[in-house]
């Protein structure tokens, strides 16, 4: 999706930040990088550019996320400036988006310690040791 709709990344950029002594880059791995794409980049493609990608059947997911933004129905500015519970209602109406993707984009897409995923893996945890549940709510803030 980078490399297709993003920007590509000057190297010499990397490189200069490379030379400071404090700097927390390490050196380059490939010869392209390229950005993350804005829903703008993405306001042209279809469908299938997003299934082309490999993304599967959660090309309907992004096509859907990208109109979201673009028609203001979410409004990205807003989103980091909302309580935990309004970003997990706003992220839980998109479509395709579950309680578990909503609490993996809140914990490393918006840094809310708060929320962590639980997926099977972690459910099974819980069933066996915790008898289905963790209470968080004595670490707020750090589930």
């Amino acid at each position: 999706m980078c490399r297709t709709f993003g920007h590509k990344i000057s190297l010499d950029n990397i490189a200069n930040e490379l030379q400071k002594p404090d700097t927390p880059f390490i050196s380059p791995l490939k010869d392209e990088y390229y950005s993350f794409p804005s829903p703008e980049d993405l306001s042209k493609a279809v469908l299938e550019d997003f299934s082309n990608l490999g993304t599967g059947y959660r090309a309907a997911y992004l096509s859907s996320a990208v109109h979201d933004v673009l028609s203001g129905k979410i409004d990205l500015e807003s989103l980091s400036s909302a309580s935990d519970e309004e970003l997990f209602s706003v992220l839980t109406s998109m479509y395709g988006v579950g309680k578990k993707v909503a609490d993996c984009t809140m914990l490393f897409g918006f840094g809310r310690t708060g929320r962590f995923p639980i997926d099977v893996w972690m459910q099974r945890i819980l069933d066996k040791y915790y008898s289905g549940k963790f209470d968080t709510s004595p670490y707020p803030d750090t589930a």
